[in-house]
């Protein structure tokens, strides 16, 4: 199925992403065409990986989409790092994972249907480099408070 460019549309899981993300980054952007693969079976479609892209922000999308409407969906938002402000308690998982052109991606994890999505970000998929580069932020901080004994406790 071919998706024709137009502007990214803002159903609830939309805006439900752009209030985790701390900003309206994604809906009504200008987003250029692309190709949806997908196959119907045992109740559900299930979504081949595809991208809306745009100049500021990308959105890849993939997973299942059950007959009865119940979503399990991976979302990931590509943007340039200063588009995204999570929780402060992120800002140590993403800013090591900016990239040299000054963008990273968040993946997120999308349940419940198109009318009461449940979205969260999916912490698990940002690997074990997210997970060092936090336990290297903590011990930094702990360091500068001058609580270095406490700081050793991290060390793996």
């Amino acid at each position: 199925m071919r998706l024709e460019s137009g502007k990214i549309p803002a159903p609830v899981v939309i805006q439900q992403l752009e209030r985790l993300l701390g900003r309206k980054i994604l809906s009504g952007r200008p987003s250029a065409g692309t190709q949806i693969r997908f196959s119907i079976a045992d109740n559900a479609i299930t979504v081949e990986p595809f991208d809306l892209v745009s100049e500021e922000v990308e959105l890849g999308i993939d997973g299942r989409i059950g007959l009865d409407g119940a979503l399990d969906l991976t979302m990931r938002v590509r943007a340039p790092r200063d588009r995204i402000d999570l929780a402060e308690e992120a800002e140590v998982v993403l800013d090591p994972l900016t990239n040299d052109e000054g963008w990273v991606e968040v993946p997120f994890r999308v349940t419940g249907t198109f009318e009461a999505p449940h979205v969260v970000p999916a912490w698990d998929d940002f690997g074990e480099s997210a997970v060092d580069a936090a336990i290297e932020a903590a011990k930094k901080k702990l360091k500068e408070e001058g609580l270095a004994g406490a700081a050793r406790l991290l060390d793996r």
